[in-house]
């Protein structure tokens, strides 16, 4: 008679139910340039002692995984909101969302003057990149293997060829973010 209710005829027995603990959805992820895969690292739990069975990734642009641990390659430079969805044997989720920015390429470009033997070739770096990012560092290969001056990391340099001829000139640009492009 415990647990019957004062004034009322009929007693009813309690019914017991256990409450699981969600799981607990984490990942890790860096940013990247473009052209690179960024990777998603799932690092979800249950502290309920389950089983995570159900992996949803929606990387912020209509695409997705249903992977454990997974990477994408993003097609456009931007700011995207990444949501991750676990669920376990109890049938209970988790969620975890992060934003991961992928970096714009550099653009390198330049232009050169008076490539003659004997007078210093001035080269006029052009090399662009977006608004929100820096170029910060330039890699000039003269293609003049020969010399010892044949490198520079100036960002307009000059360089003195010893002999006529054709020399293929490499310039690598480097962002902030660590993305780099060559011309």
């Amino acid at each position: 008679r415990d647990h019957c209710v004062t004034g009322v005829q009929t007693c009813a027995l309690p019914i017991y139910i256990q409450v699981t603990p969600s799981p607990v959805a984490q990942f890790g992820t860096t940013d990247a340039c473009l052209g690179q895969h960024t990777v998603f690292s799932n690092q979800s739990f249950d502290p309920g002692g389950g089983t995570i069975t159900s992996y949803a990734w929606d990387f912020g642009n209509g695409s997705g995984s249903s992977a454990s641990d997974t990477s994408y390659q993003y097609p456009f430079p931007g700011t995207y909101p990444v949501s991750f969805t676990v669920v376990s044997t109890t049938g209970c989720s988790g969620a975890d969302s992060q934003y991961v920015s992928v970096h714009a390429l550099p653009s390198p470009a330049f232009t050169y003057s008076n490539p003659c033997t004997g007078s210093a070739v001035q080269f006029n770096n052009a090399s662009t990149v977006d608004s929100l990012s820096l170029i910060d560092t330039y890699l000039w290969n003269f293609g003049d293997f020969g010399s010892s001056s044949n490198f520079s990391s100036l960002n307009n340099p000059t360089h003195q060829y010893a002999n006529a001829g054709t020399y293929l000139v490499f310039l690598i640009a480097t962002t902030n973010w660590g993305c780099s492009d060559t011309i």
